[in-house]
């Protein structure tokens, strides 16, 4: 995925399913372009490990609304 870097920059990106596969290549994606990344996904888990690499490449990542719902 390409994500143009200087239209990132001061943008808010809310990826969903950012627990695994597509979201979380995604997720850091729009990270690593300067974006500030929310993620969320149903794996509380998974979306706790790619909010870890996100931050760890911008400092700009935080989850929401993980887990399971009824």
């Amino acid at each position: 995925m390409t994500v143009s870097s200087t239209g990132s920059t001061g943008k808010v990106a809310f990826v969903t399913g950012a627990g695994s596969g597509i979201g979380r290549v995604t997720a850091g994606a729009f990270a690593r372009a300067g974006a500030r990344v929310a993620l969320a996904d149903l794996s509380a888990d998974g979306v706790l490990v790619g909010s870890d690499a996100a931050s760890f490449a911008t400092g700009h990542a935080m989850v929401v609304g993980s887990g399971q719902t009824a």
